[in-house]
């Protein structure tokens, strides 16, 4: 009983590591397609708001741009609650960054914002139809100049699911005014054999 326990549980946590696995491969892909739509003339901040993809893309992320010899910069965790000089209220990470703390006179703001969607694909023929749709992820990525905070850039990058499962089939289907061809055409072909000789 123990034995068929323990392999029942082995059995799990493999099918778990191979499908993170295609999920980190996926997310090198996908940080690769990134990393070459971003600028990297100037010093990055790097802001992700991308879902389920946030912890593995965003050290892939990293690791491509660094590839690329950009300049990464981080936030310093007093930075989050940090008074200003007035004595006013705290700042908000992210409202504004320590660019002469950190000698910088500029810098650039990179956001990745996900949505996800679906994309619907039409087969098409004389008597059916068959729509397949697959997941579809949008990352939109904003290039914003700091102190100034001037939008830069802006682009979208769209990445399908290329998991066999992902894609929804739905049933081929017939058109209502297929049926009345097809009897039409059957009709035609008995006629011109019952009339010729």
């Amino acid at each position: 009983m123990q034995i068929r326990v323990l392999l029942l549980i082995i059995l799990l946590g493999s099918c778990l590591a191979l499908s993170a696995r295609g999920q980190s491969l996926e997310a090198i892909q996908i940080a690769d397609s990134l990393a070459a739509r971003i600028s990297t003339s100037e010093p990055l901040f790097l802001e992700l708001r991308t879902g389920e993809w946030t912890p593995s893309l965003q050290i892939a992320l990293r690791r491509a741009l660094l590839a690329r010899g950009a300049d990464l910069r981080e936030l310093e965790s007093e930075f989050v609650a940090e008074q200003d000089s007035s004595g006013g209220a705290a700042l908000t990470p992210g409202a504004d960054y320590p660019l002469s703390r950190l000698g910088l006179s500029s810098a650039l703001l990179v956001q990745i914002d996900m949505d996800y969607g679906w994309q619907t694909i039409e087969r098409k023929s004389f008597l059916s139809y068959k729509q397949e749709r697959h997941q579809v992820y949008n990352f939109g990525i904003k290039q914003i100049k700091l102190p100034d905070h001037k939008l830069q850039a802006i682009s979208v990058y769209v990445h399908e699911k290329k998991d066999p499962g992902s894609a929804q089939t739905q049933i081929s289907r017939l058109r209502w005014f297929e049926p009345v061809f097809a009897s039409l055409a059957l009709g035609s072909i008995i006629y011109l054999l019952w009339t010729t000789e």
